[in-house]
C-alpha cells in the first residue's frame, strides 16, 4: 500500500509534468509544421512571380553572353535598358536574400527550400558572384547579399542528394 500512497501524494505533480511535457511537444510540432508551410508558400510565390522570372532571364543572359559583365550592374547606369536590368537583378537577389535570412532564422524549413530551389540558389550566387563582390566594394559593406552567399556555400558543401 505504501506505493499507492506515494503515487497518490504525487498525482498532481505527475499530472502537471505530463501536461507541461505534452504542451512543449505540441508547440514544437506546430512550429515545425508552420515552418514547412511557410517554406512551401514562399517558394511557390517566388516561382509564380513574373518579376522573378524576368530577373532570372536577365541574369542568365548576362552569364551566357561573353560581352556582358554582370558586375557592371553594381554601378549606377545611365542607360535605361541597363538600369532596368539592374533593377530586375537586384530584385531577384533581394528576394533570395530574404529567403536565406528566413532559413537562417528557422522561419522557413531549409529541407523543403533546398529540395525545391537548390539549383536556382546555388547557380544564382555563382552567376552573380562578381556583381555581389563589386556591390560590396562600391558600398564598402560586406553584408550585401551575405545570407544568400552563406546559404549557397552551405549547400555547395552539402549538395542535394536524390533519394531513389
Amino acid at each position: 500500500m505504501a506505493f499507492f500512497d506515494i503515487v497518490k501524494d504525487y498525482q498532481v505533480l505527475i499530472s502537471s509534468a505530463a501536461a507541461i511535457g505534452s504542451t512543449f511537444y505540441i508547440v514544437h510540432h506546430n512550429r515545425s509544421i508552420a515552418s514547412k508551410k511557410s517554406a512551401v508558400d514562399v517558394v511557390q510565390a517566388i516561382n509564380k512571380d513574373p518579376l522573378m522570372q524576368e530577373g532570372l532571364k536577365v541574369i542568365r543572359a548576362h552569364h551566357n553572353a561573353s560581352d556582358h559583365d554582370i558586375s557592371l550592374l553594381a554601378e549606377n547606369p545611365e542607360n535605361d535598358e541597363i538600369r532596368d536590368d539592374r533593377a530586375k537583378v537586384f530584385y531577384v537577389l533581394n528576394q533570395y536574400e530574404h529567403l536565406a535570412v528566413g532559413i537562417k532564422n528557422k522561419t522557413y524549413d531549409e529541407t523543403i527550400v533546398k529540395q525545391s530551389s537548390y539549383g536556382t540558389i546555388v547557380n544564382l550566387e555563382r552567376e552573380c558572384r562578381s556583381l555581389i563582390s563589386r556591390a560590396r566594394a562600391k558600398e564598402n559593406r560586406d553584408s550585401i547579399w551575405a545570407e544568400l552567399e552563406w546559404l549557397a556555400k552551405k549547400w555547395n558543401n552539402n549538395p542535394l542528394v536524390c533519394k531513389k
